[in-house]
């Protein structure tokens, strides 16, 4: 569904469908379509124009989804029926990558982001920065996005079954063309990260199942999206940035942040640079949830969360952090201290003190961390990180509800209000470092209030 805001957010549209399934809660027979992690992008050289992706399971038994997409060509007063954008089956089956099973791949992440129209500026900038076969930026549409997949040989059960130290799943992170305004897209995807080099762990009580072990008594499992990467584009240039979650900076695997970078319009990608400034050597040194946002005058931002102020001794209590590092774009795609086109400016803390992940709510999955979706924007020349922190306690006794006997099931009730959204706010400079100008807890609804 989507819904449209014209005066700052202060009313919005009635809702319109864009997608339905006949699926419900606890549906029997699994047959009927699910829909998930809608993304809409307000395309920023047309205004009347927008697209939501999402990516789509055709049956909810099936471990197979494709990308959809809906358009808006009218600013938003009717949107297309949608349509699929990409599948990723006969892509990785042409490239050899599937195990010929269309039900062991998949998308998720999906996000389209549009170039601006830039010509080359120079001939010399040109060889520096873009190859023969890309002489300028059209304004293209790039939609980014994970995808997961079978190893080739694997069978359908080892695919289905499969959980980390994953042995027949490989994840990568890719991208599909648009030059006509999302009308028709490319079937072949390029690859920016390849399978293999995501090797996605993360790890909350100090247990890591590897060939080496952070130690520290009995460990607690941690929420949190490690394949969602985060995606940017300088809006001037046109430089691409791909920040993720990897563990290949590390011999134990442990996971960084890193970050790819394409000054072709996303035909070519840097190898990946290591970007958060986690200590090698501290307790848990595990950097996680990263998000890239780029100002109008280039400077690079990247939020993300590591453990580097928790205690082997207090597995319980495992200390999170905010942070934010600024990287500043120069001349040559190999130069700065990064090695891609980036030299490195400054990092900041953004949360005062450290809070503990596991005072925040508990899911079937594990304990939500940092609300599994923080955010940065820009606007102008200020980075606006958006992300929750867990508060201290003391919390009262999580009470049992109601019993499902039957079912064997219970409903437990939790009063405690455990997490709020902060936002920080960030204020880039060529001139100087970026510097941090405020955090504020937003404003956030207090438990037990009803919300019309």
């Amino acid at each position: 569904m989507v819904t449209t805001s014209e005066d700052g957010g202060e009313t919005w549209s009635n809702i319109r469908f864009v997608g339905s399934s006949q699926t419900s809660l606890n549906e029997p027979t699994g047959q009927f379509a699910v829909d998930d992690k809608a993304t809409v992008t307000a395309d920023p050289i047309d205004p009347d124009f927008a697209y939501i992706v999402w990516d789509r399971f055709n049956q909810e038994i099936s471990a197979h989804s494709t990308t959809q997409i809906s358009r808006t060509t009218d600013g938003a007063k009717t949107w297309s029926s949608h349509q699929l954008l990409y599948d990723p089956f006969p892509d990785l089956t042409a490239h050899n990558l599937s195990n010929g099973i269309e039900n062991d791949c998949l998308t998720i992440n999906n996000i389209i982001l549009r170039q601006p129209k830039v010509k080359a500026k120079s001939k010399q900038w040109q060889e520096d920065n873009w190859s023969d076969k890309h002489k300028r930026l059209k304004g293209d549409l790039l939609n980014f996005m994970v995808r997961q997949y079978a190893r080739p040989g694997a069978t359908n059960e080892q695919y289905l079954n499969d959980r980390f130290p994953f042995q027949y799943s490989v994840f990568d992170i890719a991208l599909v063309r648009s030059k006509d305004q999302g009308k028709t897209w490319n079937t072949n995807a390029t690859v920016i990260v390849p399978a293999n080099t995501d090797n996605l762990i993360y790890t909350g009580g100090y247990t890591y199942n590897g060939q080496n072990q952070i130690i520290g008594g009995l460990g607690t499992l941690l929420r949190a999206d490690e394949i969602v990467p985060s995606y940017a584009v300088n809006p001037k240039n046109g430089f691409l940035y791909v920040a993720f979650e990897t563990g290949e900076f590390r011999s134990d695997q442990l996971p960084q942040i890193g970050l790819t970078t394409s000054r072709d319009g996303g035909h070519t990608w840097s190898k990946p640079a290591k970007v958060s400034r986690t200590p090698k050597h501290c307790s848990n040194p595990q950097a996680f949830i990263p998000f890239v946002a780029v100002t109008k005058d280039g400077q690079v931002g990247i939020l993300y969360f590591d453990m580097r102020h928790s205690k082997i001794s207090k597995p319980s209590h495992t200390k999170i952090d905010a942070w934010f590092v600024a990287y500043e774009e120069v001349e040559h795609t190999n130069g700065g201290s990064t090695g891609i086109g980036l030299d490195f400016v400054n990092e900041i803390r953004l949360s005062e003190k450290s809070y503990i992940a596991q005072n925040g709510p508990t899911t079937t999955q594990g304990v939500m961390v940092d609300g599994d979706y923080p955010f940065l924007v820009t606007h102008d020349d200020h980075f606006y990180a958006i992300y929750t922190k867990s508060f201290k306690g003391p919390f009262k006794k999580i009470k049992p509800f109601y019993t499902d006997v039957a079912n064997q099931a219970i409903i437990y009730l939790d009063n405690n209000y455990r997490q709020a959204p902060f936002v920080s706010i960030i204020k880039s400079s060529k001139k100087r470092k970026a510097s941090l100008i405020s955090t504020t807890k937003m404003r956030s609804i207090t438990p037990g209030t009803n919300v019309n």
